[in-house]
């Protein structure tokens, strides 16, 4: 992180994502599209009948809320270059 030329790389990749691809509501939509794909084909219920059970939408919300509170660090890191 001390080059420069790296760093302005970096932001320059990492705002271009953020505006793309890594939007916030686009990796919600993904995490949304997975956790509903693996409840229609069976994948949760097949894996409760075989693990101890967990809350499932909570699992869910918890992997949105970390995504969204860690593209926030990034972006305050990123941005301060």
């Amino acid at each position: 992180m001390k080059d420069p030329i790296f760093k302005t790389a970096l932001k320059t990749r990492w705002l271009a994502l953020r505006s793309g691809e890594l939007q916030t509501s686009a990796l919600l939509d993904m995490v949304d599209e997975v956790a509903n794909n693996l409840i229609d084909n069976g994948a949760v219920e097949r894996n409760y009948e075989k693990w101890i059970s967990v809350d499932y939408p909570q699992s869910v919300a918890n992997l949105k809320s970390f995504l969204e509170n860690r593209t926030a660090w990034m972006d305050s890191q990123i941005t301060a270059f």
